[in-house]
């Protein structure tokens, strides 16, 4: 991604690595001006320039960001496997549980989301599974 995909703060376009599907999103208020924070402490930059740099120049890759993420993990002394796809799982989980009850179909839009092929697919990705599920039932009391 380069600055000029997110600069005018709008619609991003990404094409995912593994799938190669084209991935069109809004930015919100808050990711706006995290990249406008992020951009002013740049200081100068090209629109060109890739968003995220490595230290040689190039762009940050999938593995570095996975790298980083498990050594800010381990300075604070959480332990667990976490990285990038760690980010992306607990993403969609929280988002989910945060409009299912409002929202009865908002499984669709997550699916949608994530490009999954069925909202089955998305439920296992998220960690909602037949015992999740079976708990849930077991939680009401009536």
């Amino acid at each position: 991604m380069r600055i000029a995909d997110v600069s005018d703060n709008s619609k991003v376009t990404v094409v995912e690595q593994k799938t190669k599907k084209i991935k069109k999103f809004t930015l919100n208020r808050a990711a706006k001006e995290a990249v406008k924070l992020y951009l002013d402490s740049l200081g100068n930059y090209n629109l060109e320039d890739y968003l995220f740099r490595s230290q040689k120049g190039g762009h940050l890759t999938v593995s570095s960001a996975h790298r980083i993420i498990k050594g800010i993990m381990r300075e604070l002394g959480i332990k667990g496997n976490y990285g990038t796809h760690s980010l992306r799982k607990t993403f969609g989980y929280h988002l989910y549980t945060n409009n299912i009850t409002s929202d009865a179909g908002f499984l669709n839009t997550l699916q949608k989301i994530f490009n999954h092929s069925s909202s089955l697919v998305t439920l296992r990705y998220i960690g909602i599974t037949s015992e999740v599920i079976a708990d849930a039932y077991k939680s009401l009391n009536l």
